[in-house]
Formats: C-alpha cells, structure tokens, sequence
C-alpha cells in the first residue's frame, strides 16, 4: 500500500478551576460545568461538580470562550474567560446559580390535538440549553 507518515503536534491545554455554589452560597455538587461554544459541542471540556462544588476541566484551549455551569432547579449561568495560553492556569473561580423558573405546556398538532412523546428542549441564543424533556400521553410537558 501507500503508506503516508504523518506527525502530529498537540498543544497543551490549559487547567481552569473553580467551585459552582446556589444563590444561597452553599456547594452546588452534580452541576455541569463545560468550556467550549456549548455543553454539548464535540470539542467542549466537561466536567460534573464534586460534593463541595468544586470543578477541574483539563485541556482547555487557549483564548476567549464560554464558561457554563448548569443543575435541575437552576437556570443555567454563562460568561467568557480569557484562558491562558498551553500549560496555563485559570483557577479560583466562583460561579453561582439562580433559582430557575417552570416553562410549562402542551404540545398539540395543527388540528389541536395532544402530541404525546415529543422531545421539548429550551435553546438561550441560539444554543441548545441542558433542558429536555418529553410530552406524556396528554402532550403535557414541564422544563425546569
């Protein structure tokens, strides 16, 4: 065959750090927290909160990017850090999580008749956000 050699230059990441706590200061453990255009972007950096809130995401790429944190019963929190080049650190962060509200409804076709198993999401911007769920029998659907 036709073998091609290849190399392959990999730039160090950056670490950013930091805790996620509720808007009562406590530790929010099990929250979401990513680095990237979204949660859910091939190239995002994730990573789930431990009990006392605290998060590392290893391998960050370098420059301006979003940082996100999210968890049932709170609206998902977003802004830009400017990380620090290959082998950097960004730590000491403090994000904290508002209360979310309820969007609550019933899917229906055009003839008004109930959609049960229809996938509801919520989008912010133009993003998709952590929130989905699906229609019961009755069409009925709660996002929180």
């Amino acid at each position: 065959g036709n073998d091609v050699e290849v190399d392959l230059v990999l730039k160090r990441g950056a670490l950013v750090a930091g805790r996620v706590l509720d808007d009562a200061g406590e530790p929010a453990g099990g929250a979401l927290v990513f680095a990237g255009r979204s949660p859910w972007d091939a190239d995002a950096v994730r990573a789930r909160t431990g009990d006392d809130g605290s998060f590392r995401l290893e391998g960050v790429g370098a420059g301006r990017t979003r940082l996100g944190a999210s968890l049932d019963g709170f609206a998902q929190h977003e802004q830009l850090v400017e990380v620090p080049g290959a082998g950097g650190w960004l730590g000491d962060l403090v994000v904290t999580l508002q209360r979310g509200h309820v969007v609550a409804g019933q899917v229906v076709d055009g003839q008004g008749a109930a959609v049960a198993n229809a996938i509801v999401s919520a989008r912010l911007n133009g993003d998709y956000l952590e929130l989905r769920t699906q229609s019961d029998a009755a069409g009925r659907f709660r996002l929180q």
